[in-house]
């Protein structure tokens, strides 16, 4: 069977094949999904590391106690609380874009948010690791960023299967 195109001859000029408007419609709902999660993970990582005692059990958590960990190094690790919001709102702002480009059916923004899921994807597993010391020193507000970290590396995973999918691709081949 031929793959729908974005501009089958029976359909007018203008607008988009059933096909393809269904693949994008996938790929934008689950950019949202992902751009939540993501929001919600990066903002609360920014919240704890603002706690000096979570910093420090981490860089000990990392150096395995072969280490010393220094002030000096949790101070450059530690965020401040205008970094909380720069984070969010960076966040939202690719989230944004991403779901502009790919509404327009760019394919620049399809392979420039497969880069950043494949990222993020690598972001979570490794704030994953540190996950005992976020339940350690971060109580419930830890377990909430964890299980935030958690689903955005599924959401990312899952944003790339669909991404990859067959009706999708063909809806940025027109």
């Amino acid at each position: 069977m031929a793959s729908p195109q974005a501009h089958h001859p029976d359909v007018p000029p203008g607008q988009l094949h059933p096909e393809v408007r269904r693949g994008r419609s996938r790929l934008l709902n689950i950019t949202v999904v992902t751009g939540l999660f993501s929001t919600l993970a990066i903002t609360g990582m920014t919240v704890l590391h603002q706690d000096q005692d979570l910093v420090r059990g981490i860089l000990e958590a990392r150096s395995w106690g072969v280490d010393e960990v220094t002030d000096r190094e949790v101070a450059a690790m530690t965020t401040g609380s205008g970094d909380v919001v720069l984070a969010a709102l960076g966040s939202i702002a690719l989230t944004a874009a991403i779901w502009f480009g790919v509404h327009r059916l760019w394919r620049l923004a399809r392979w420039a948010a497969v880069v950043i899921a494949v990222l993020c994807l690598l972001t979570a597993a490794f704030w994953s690791v540190d996950g005992g010391q976020l339940m350690w020193h971060g109580g419930g507000l830890g377990v909430a960023v964890l299980a935030a970290v958690c689903a955005m590396g599924t959401s990312c995973a899952v944003w790339l299967l669909v991404a990859f999918n067959r009706l999708v691709r063909d809806a940025f081949d027109r």
